[in-house]
């Protein structure tokens, strides 16, 4: 998504990207999406926009088994994301960290210690979209959604930059009312750039 600012309103322009970091990754886009999603949210204890945001999950998937933890230590999301297709985890983060209430936890730990094959993983964190080490080739390339694409997982949610709590609480509240479509909420265009933080959807 690119925006600019005219007469005091934001433009806005979506761009479709087809790009695989590494061609070998198409020999394992064939996959079979469970036939019942199972959810694991990620959150927060102590910021009230976190807790609404898990709640507003629950209360959307409520047909579906979804499961709210909150923070969690390394060792729990490694036990618990097991048992689950989506992994959804709202909470602050620091440099190369997330940092729950009495939890940091290194984002190469996570990303490693996740299942392979998530139908969906979103990560409503800021700058969780960042590229650690742009190297000249793409294959060299390290961030979350790089990790995860290579354990082929289909849909993959991160930010470019700082992510306003009340825009994540509206992509959440839309998002999962049609989780097939993968789509940015277009309530989204009331907010500044800079308070919702630019969506990146990554996919296979």
């Amino acid at each position: 998504v690119h925006m600019a600012r005219l007469n005091g309103q934001y433009l806005y322009e979506n761009h479709d990207i087809k790009y695989l970091p590494n061609l070998h990754i198409s020999l394992n886009k064939k996959r079979e999406q469970s036939i019942q999603n199972k959810t694991v949210v990620y959150y927060h204890s102590k910021e009230k926009n976190a807790v609404k945001e898990a709640k507003t999950i629950e209360r959307l998937l409520r047909k579906e088994k979804v499961k709210l933890i909150a923070d969690p230590e390394l060792v729990m999301i490694k036990k618990t994301s097991q048992n689950y297709t989506r992994i959804h985890i709202v909470t602050h983060k620091n440099d190369e960290s997330i940092i729950f209430h009495g939890s940091i936890i290194n984002m190469d730990d996570l990303c490693n210690f996740l299942p392979n094959n998530l139908n969906s993983a979103v990560f409503n964190i800021c700058k969780g979209g960042k590229i650690v080490n742009q190297n000249k080739y793409s294959i060299m390339y390290k961030s979350i959604a790089h990790t995860l694409i290579l354990k082929n997982t289909a849909c993959i949610i991160t930010h470019t930059w700082d992510l306003g709590q009340e825009a994540s609480n509206i992509f959440s509240n839309e998002f999962y009312k049609n989780t097939e479509n993968y789509s940015i909420p277009k309530e989204l265009i009331n907010k500044k750039p800079s308070e919702y933080g630019g969506y990146m959807v990554w996919g296979l």
